[in-house]
């Protein structure tokens, strides 16, 4: 009788320890923080560092090297499961690093902002994405690498980023899209590559965009096919028919 008296104290004792408030209930609540916040724990490799960029869903495309996209929360377990992805913050508009595309007021102009358009919905992955609204919409998600990290805006308050289409690693099998086959991994070498922009040398040293362009304009791919060595001109190029429409500008007034 004495020992089963001793053992139901210890019990009783320990249940008391156990449920002391601020103590372990506190721990209780820290494991569940823990397995919560892995879940928001972002993607990262080594070409696609979350401090290199952000991933974001194309919204528009405005011009043959701009676009507007809306940031997204990527999470871990955005990478297994094909559920609609949150969008994060407000719409920016992204200047594509390194090329410079006619201006839609230019010869080609159209011609440039339509194939950007064709390589972003035929070479990325879609992605079912969900606005603060609650509206849901298949649009193509992308990785904006940015130009310069420490300071990742222009004067104009743009992104300056390159755009890198869909990391194979986050294709699933509840995706719709393709991936990047062409062996060309940002948008600005398939554009210099195809021949709709230029490679941007004045804030540039990129070889191998000067070299995709120069394939472009051997082959007259694109916007180079109206060139002809001796006989027809080169297209103008986008910044000196910016400098000449601001020529005429100032003669006007």
């Amino acid at each position: 009788w004495f020992v089963c008296l001793l053992n139901w104290l210890l019990v009783c004792t320990q249940n008391a320890h156990t449920h002391m408030p601020g103590k372990n209930n506190n721990n209780d609540k820290r494991k569940k923080l823990g397995r919560g916040g892995g879940d928001a724990k972002e993607i990262t490799s080594s070409s696609t560092d979350a401090s290199d960029g952000i991933y974001a869903f194309v919204k528009r495309v405005v011009d043959g090297d701009t676009i507007r996209a809306r940031p997204v929360i990527m999470t871990a377990r955005s990478k297994t499961q094909s559920g609609p992805l949150m969008m994060q913050g407000k719409t920016v508009t992204v200047r594509i690093a390194g090329i410079d595309a006619p201006e839609l007021s230019q010869e080609f102009g159209e011609d440039a902002k339509m194939h950007l358009r064709e390589l972003l919905s035929n070479k990325t992955m879609h992605r079912r994405a969900l606005n603060n609204n609650n509206r849901h919409a298949v649009v193509p998600l992308v990785f904006l690498k940015y130009a310069s990290p420490k300071r990742p805006y222009d004067r104009y308050g743009r992104l300056l980023a390159d755009i890198l289409y869909t990391p194979l690693k986050l294709l699933t099998d509840g995706d719709s899209g393709a991936s990047n086959s062409s062996g060309h991994d940002t948008v600005s070498k398939d554009m210099l590559h195809d021949g709709y922009a230029w490679h941007f040398v004045r804030y540039s040293s990129d070889p191998v965009l000067q070299w995709s362009e120069d394939e472009a304009r051997k082959t007259r791919r694109g916007l180079w096919w109206s060139a002809t060595p001796g006989k027809t001109p080169p297209p103008q190029a986008p910044w000196e028919y910016r400098k000449l429409q601001k020529q005429k500008r100032r003669s006007s007034v």
